[in-house]
């Protein structure tokens, strides 16, 4: 039975009605594995591992089988890992734009290149 995503990094509880998607690999008689399976016939279902990952993961991600490595999570799209790390990087910007910022704000003075005296003595 399905326990929860297939997701490591998730912990989310496997909910029917959640929503997200179910994948099926069969193992064929050499060891490797079948993504569709009714396209090759059901075949033995006790050689079948059944995953789910949840809605939230299924957009960033998908389950496929290499050889040696067994079912592994595989990002769906380069794009999406693109734009995560685009994301970042303007954060990142905005928060160091701020920061300088708010120190040119906070600044008693002007900057001047030029050194300049106080015109009256401090008492």
């Amino acid at each position: 039975m399905i326990a929860k995503c297939a997701n490591g990094a998730c912990s989310r509880a496997f909910d029917h009605l959640a929503g997200g998607m179910f994948f099926r690999f069969v193992r064929e008689t050499h060891g490797s594995f079948l993504a569709d399976t009714a396209a090759h016939g059901v075949g033995n279902l006790h050689h079948a591992e059944h995953y789910w990952l949840c809605e939230k993961c299924l957009k960033a991600y998908t389950l496929v089988y290499i050889d040696g490595a067994g079912v592994v999570l595989k990002p769906r799209f380069v794009e999406f890992q693109v734009a995560q790390i685009l994301k970042n990087v303007v954060a990142a910007w905005q928060c160091a734009a701020s920061f300088i910022h708010r120190i040119i704000r906070s600044a008693r003075r002007p900057y001047s290149s030029e050194l300049s005296l106080p015109r009256e003595p401090y008492k």
